[in-house]
């Protein structure tokens, strides 16, 4: 897959599976600068967060906080500026919570 490339492009499903660690001191909810790309040049600069690590293509899965574009780019080509933020789940039993969600879990994203 070419630099920089997103799913539709690709030609792949969106997401595809998130496995290990991509390295680079990266973590899943890390905020990150996109930074040198040559053929995708336009992207350098912007910010985003990182979806995941994808084992198949080699790189991360980073959605881009200004268009909300998903892009699969390599470590070497991202610096983290924010570390994720890790929120325990979160449990919506109790009267507040909607009937329908009642025992469900999530997190406060």
């Amino acid at each position: 897959r070419a630099e920089g490339d997103d799913a539709s492009k690709a030609g792949g499903s969106w997401p595809p599976p998130v496995g290990g660690d991509g390295g680079g001191g990266l973590c899943r909810g890390d905020v990150v600068e996109v930074c040198g790309l040559r053929r995708a040049g336009q992207l350098n600069g912007a910010r985003g967060e990182i979806l995941g690590w994808d084992d198949e293509g080699g790189r991360w899965l980073v959605r881009l906080r200004k268009t909300g574009q998903r892009r699969r780019l390599r470590t070497g080509n991202l610096r983290r500026v924010g570390e994720a933020v890790r929120l325990p789940p979160v449990c919506t039993t109790g009267a507040a919570a909607p009937p329908d969600s009642n025992g469900m879990t999530g997190t406060d994203d």
